[in-house]
């Protein structure tokens, strides 16, 4: 899982989305997948697959809030979570 949101990170959504089509098979129920994954979505512009995501999340019985997915993100440096945010913010999370 940490290869696709440093990917992420350094403005290669298209890398991180191959990255994220690995993790989601081998951890079908992994909320890190889907929570990143809806990021990168929104990244490469391809909105209605984060919301396809998104629900997948909310399904698994977790909140969907900007906050709360935001909460959720292990202690990063300042500029990830803020293009994090941006990201999940383009996919249409409040």
């Amino acid at each position: 899982l940490e290869v696709g949101p440093a990917l992420l990170h350094f403005g290669r959504p298209d890398a991180a989305a191959e990255a994220f089509e690995h993790c989601l098979p081998q951890r079908p129920d992994a909320p890190s997948c889907l929570r990143f994954q809806i990021a990168n979505f929104a990244e490469l512009g391809q909105i209605e697959d984060a919301e396809w995501a998104l629900a997948e999340y909310s399904a698994l019985g977790f909140e969907t809030s900007l906050d709360a997915i935001i909460a959720t993100l292990p202690e990063l440096h300042p500029d990830y979570v803020a293009k994090t945010r941006a990201a999940l913010i383009k996919a249409g999370l409040q």
